[in-house]
């Protein structure tokens, strides 16, 4: 049976092809899963373990358990707080945009007394060509209806009317049409059409080449309020701005110099915090420190750096990690350079025995952003990024390859915010990640891992948010589909404390899969007896699922959970403290779901 022992040089590498159905709990299992490191070890060890497996079955067994079992944990925590980063991100950008995106109201002039009508012929614009080509279409598409009637003032009134509305939609707020004192014995009408141009920009707080990367708009363009909007953006990116813009006249009829005011904080910033999104689970309480850095180069460029710890440290157990994200604007454009790096290290203790169990995992991703559409109320951007990701796990010094991956992974995703009505705001985005042959990731073509380097996954995230009566509704969600057998790292989370409190130490993942959360939140209360201090209740539900796919996962079912959440903030201090309760699960789980769990998160900024 074990003949190939013998036989060192004819050995190949071999891979434990069953991870993805749970670590090994029998004899012959805690013996496949060694003869599966990286390489096998030699004659005398495996007649050692041989021997330990025949006549210490139960022993050897459960600490093989104890070992997979952790390092299963240590990776999901891993990827929880990576998914809690790239949700922090994301919400910083759909705050921003979201803020400076708001619909502007046409001011509607009055009729004109009525009076004599006048044959209109044809209608003839001067400084057409100064517009936009784009507007050239739709001004003379706006004033065709007008041809070859009688019109009288009123209707004549109208014409300006409609296209100074034009104008306005399109975020043209300097540009108008008028009528200038013509005789129209003819029937030909003139419309005179004055383009508001850009003379330049005053502020007495931003350098000339902090308005230069930010606003897209140069002395002599045709003003849009548009690019002034996207500019003023790229400005209050920066957590310590807080600009406002004046248009003010310039020395020519038509110009205007744009006024940025900015009532700007301190360029340097912290925040302290721990997090602990299930009280049951001591582990998994966190202590975090954030550092926030404004304009460093005088770009408008944000640096953020942040470290974190479990606050369960014991002699037997560390995790801790870091991160960055570094961010430049240019005009229409956002670049980003974000990584993190978590680290663990515990200590099995067995029967004879210990075993150190130690790993790290690597992301490093650079993304490019770009706006390809800015409205009156809707904004649509195209992002194409590049991440390297690197996880290892060992068992005394010893890579366990079955669990150690080296990826990179392409991205092309589209997203659209959009305001629906007078109170409502939604977003949407559609990515599309590859599994790429570069930067040394682990190839397919070679065979031997137990899910795909060189994977295809399509994700699309969405979020809906409107206000009932003086509460805030919320609906998000976000669904996966892949074809392929994905590695953990990139398997969505559709069911975890992380998500939503209540879970507990109930984690679900899965190749394709989605999660669907129903946010209500009440308006914030001054506290009289707590001079600036604020509260709130929010009350929250999610259900999660993965489709079931034969010979593809080991957990399918849905999954749900609900929660009531009381914050309090004030003076740069946060508290949430949730209550939550776990509604359903799949039936291959058989913990209690009736026990409720309680979540805690402290904040502190300055």
């Amino acid at each position: 049976m074990f003949f190939h022992v013998h036989h060192p040089d004819s050995l190949q590498r071999r891979r434990w092809e069953r991870i993805e159905h749970g670590w090994p709990n029998n004899r012959g299992g805690a013996l496949k899963w060694i003869l599966n490191l990286k390489y096998l070890p030699p004659v005398s060890a495996v007649s050692g373990i041989v021997f330990a497996c025949l006549y210490a079955p139960v022993t050897f067994a459960q600490s093989i358990e104890q070992i997979g079992e952790t390092v299963r944990q240590q990776q999901l925590e891993i990827r929880e707080e990576q998914d809690k980063l790239q949700r922090e991100r994301l919400q910083r950008e759909l705050n921003n945009d979201f803020q400076q995106l708001s619909p502007k109201q046409k001011k509607s002039s009055g009729d004109a007394p009525v009076g004599p009508c006048f044959d209109v012929i044809s209608i003839t614009f001067q400084g057409l060509q100064n517009l936009p080509e784009n507007l050239i279409g739709e001004v003379e598409e706006t004033a065709r209806p007008f041809l070859d009637q009688c019109l009288a003032l009123a209707e004549l009134s109208e014409i300006v009317q409609k296209l100074n509305g034009l104008f306005l939609q399109h975020g043209l707020v300097t540009t108008r049409a008028f009528l200038p004192e013509q005789s129209l014995k003819n029937g030909e009408l003139l419309v005179r059409i004055l383009v508001g141009e850009l003379q330049g920009y005053e502020s007495e707080s931003l350098t000339p080449r902090n308005i230069k990367w930010a606003f897209p708009l140069d002395a002599g363009d045709v003003l849009n309020l548009r690019d002034v909007e996207q500019g003023l953006d790229q400005i209050n990116r920066l957590r310590s701005n807080n600009a406002t813009i004046d248009m003010l006249p310039g020395d020519e009829p038509g110009q205007t110099i744009v006024n940025v005011k900015n009532e700007a904080g301190y360029w340097l910033g912290g925040r302290l915090s721990v997090d602990g999104d299930s009280v049951q689970q001591g582990d998994d309480y966190r202590g975090r420190l954030d550092v926030f850095a404004d304009d460093l180069l005088g770009i408008n460029d944000a640096l953020i750096i942040n470290g974190n710890q479990s606050l369960a440290e014991r002699a037997y157990s560390k995790s801790y990690g870091f991160g960055l994200d570094y961010s430049v604007p240019w005009r229409y454009n956002l670049f980003t350079l974000s990584g993190n790096q978590f680290r663990y290290e515990n200590i099995i203790q067995g029967t004879n025995r210990t075993f150190v169990v130690s790993g790290e995992s690597q992301v490093i991703d650079v993304s490019a952003n770009r706006t390809l559409y800015r409205g009156q109320s809707t904004k649509f951007d195209g992002l194409v990024g590049l991440a390297a990701k690197k996880t290892n796990n060992y068992i005394e010094d010893t890579r366990i390859d079955v669990s150690s991956r080296q990826l990179s992974i392409g991205r092309i995703e589209l997203r659209i915010k959009q305001f629906i009505g007078q109170d409502m705001t939604a977003f949407a985005s559609l990515a599309g990640e590859h599994g790429l042959r570069i930067l040394g990731a682990d190839d397919d073509r070679q065979g031997g891992f137990p899910n795909d380097a060189q994977f295809r996954k399509y994700r699309f995230f969405g979020t809906l948010s409107k206000p009932f009566w003086n509460w805030q509704l919320g609906l998000t969600g976000q669904y996966q589909y892949s074809p392929d057998r994905l590695p953990a790292s990139e398997q969505i989370l559709v069911a975890s404390s992380s998500l939503i409190t209540g879970f507990s130490d109930f984690t679900m993942t899965g190749d394709s899969g989605g999660w669907l959360k129903l946010d209500l939140g009440s308006p914030y209360a001054a506290i009289h007896w707590l001079p600036g201090f604020h509260t709130n209740i929010g009350l929250s539900f999610l259900k999660g699922w993965v489709p079931h796919q034969a010979d593809r996962q080991f957990q399918h079912g849905s999954a749900s959970a609900t929660e009531v959440a009381f914050r309090l903030m004030g003076h740069g201090l946060f508290v949430d403290v949730r209550v939550g309760k776990r509604l359903e699960a799949p039936s291959s789980d058989h913990s209690d779901p009736d026990v409720p769990d309680v979540g805690l998160s402290v904040s502190y900024s300055i």
